[in-house]
């Protein structure tokens, strides 16, 4: 696979450049409307558009430096894509659309169909293993506190990157997205001075699943050997 230094193009960073800039105003309008139409959610505060552009760039760079298979790199921008659009989504809303989860589970599926049988095989039992897991946590918290430390959306999304990155990856999911939402959580309560009632998961986890599917393709470097 290539490296950072071998694979560094100009050409390259216009292209992922490109990219962000054309899916930019479709994702601002999908943001903005997708919760009215769906949830019946007014915002008064629409997404940064610089913030918006900021989390698509970063990682559509990354993929067109470091991968060659045109195939890959449309899956995993469409994966990029959703996770992105799903994270702003779940912080305005506190939902999150099963319009754009079950695409993304179904390209997991169909992106490592393409690679082989056992990597569908394996797919398969990381959506299934995460979804009961997480599931589990779902009614242990309504069960024992009369609460829900999750949401059902959280739990189809974390199925979802159970598919993209496999049952071996999940305990770093459940790491990351955990850390994540909890610097979150302290954040919040800085900014608004009192501890809030609730979070949304989501942003954590498309964070989370971002970085992880992006370190396990690119896994054979050295230095991600050391974390994995």
């Amino acid at each position: 696979m290539a490296t950072w230094l071998t694979t560094f193009s100009y050409w390259l960073l216009i292209q992922s450049f490109v990219i962000t800039i054309i899916l930019l105003p479709l994702s601002h309008l999908l943001v903005s409307y997708l919760p009215l139409y769906l949830f019946n959610y007014r915002s008064h505060d629409s997404p940064s558009r610089y913030l918006l552009f900021i989390t698509l760039f970063i990682p559509f760079t990354i993929i067109f430096l470091l991968i060659t298979d045109l195939s890959h790199i449309v899956i995993l921008l469409f994966f990029v894509w959703f996770s992105v659009l799903l994270g702003f989504i779940d912080h305005q809303t506190g939902y999150l659309p099963d319009l754009l989860v079950y695409p993304l589970l179904v390209l997991a599926l169909l992106f490592h169909a393409m690679q082989s049988n056992e990597q569908l095989l394996l797919a398969i039992y990381g959506a299934l293993v995460s979804y009961l897991i997480f599931w589990f946590i779902y009614g242990f918290f309504k069960l024992a506190i009369k609460r829900r430390g999750l949401a059902q959306g959280d739990i189809k999304l974390v199925a979802a990157y159970g598919a993209w990155l496999g049952v071996y990856i999940l305990p770093y999911l459940m790491l990351l997205s955990a850390c994540l939402g909890l610097l979150n959580y302290i954040l919040l309560w800085i900014k608004i001075r009192y501890k809030p009632d609730k979070i949304a998961f989501g942003p954590a986890l498309a964070s989370a699943g971002i970085g992880l599917m992006l370190i396990k393709y690119f896994k054979e470097d050295w230095l991600i050997k050391i974390i994995l």
